[in-house]
């Protein structure tokens, strides 16, 4: 070791071990972050270590909600806790986040081939979508489903979610609004490959085809 350097660590536990020992001086939401963040990039390397991080930040997050939560949530699916991930999902207040933050955990039970729990996070993420009370956010939270259906290459299933958004679309009262997101609709469909719903919603927006 060159004077001035610190002495090079042997494991990265210990690396770990230092990253978390500067955490604990932040404010528990920065903390909270940091730790679900330092957990995720711990997964494939030291397990315990990840799991350990994951139980901390889920403390300091106690009956808060919000981006922070989605955060862990995605992390927990990601090290395959589906339960924890859809524990900690649910407990964000705001529907729509709630819904991104399952879409999200879906993703990533994807990727670890947990396929049947993919599946029912997709379905609560749409229900708890439908759950908003303004119709927009209902639409917005949708497509956010649809986006993260397609990501996985489930352009059907996709589709099936963008006809919702389309048809709570045609509800919104608001014309400017209305026109907004039903743009948004006729891209997502065209992303799944249904030209002719795309075309259809496009109509509705008063462009002809």
């Amino acid at each position: 070791t060159l004077p001035g350097q610190a002495r090079p660590r042997d494991t990265l536990g210990e690396y770990v071990a230092l990253a978390r020992q500067a955490a604990s001086t932040l404010p528990d939401d920065r903390q909270s972050k940091l730790l679900a963040l330092l957990g995720r990039s711990c997964l494939r390397h030291v397990r315990c270590e990840a799991d350990d991080c994951l139980a901390q930040a889920a403390r300091l997050q106690a009956g808060r909600a919000g981006d922070r939560l989605h955060l862990l949530a995605e992390t927990y699916a990601e090290a395959g806790q589906g339960d924890r991930a859809l524990q900690t999902a649910g407990a964000i207040d705001s529907f729509s986040r709630r819904s991104r933050a399952l879409a999200a955990v879906a993703v990533a039970q994807a990727k670890i081939m947990d396929l049947q729990a993919m599946e029912r996070s997709f379905d609560q993420a749409k229900r708890a979508a439908g759950a908003d009370d303004e119709p927009p956010e209902r639409v917005e939270s949708l497509l956010a489903v649809a986006r993260a259906q397609g990501s996985l290459g489930r352009r059907a299933d996709a589709a099936a979610t963008v006809t919702l958004a389309f048809q709570e679309a045609l509800g919104v009262e608001d014309d400017a609004r209305r026109v907004a997101l039903l743009e948004g609709v006729a891209l997502a469909w065209a992303r799944a490959g249904q030209l002719d719903q795309a075309r259809a919603a496009a109509r509705w927006m008063g462009i002809p085809f």
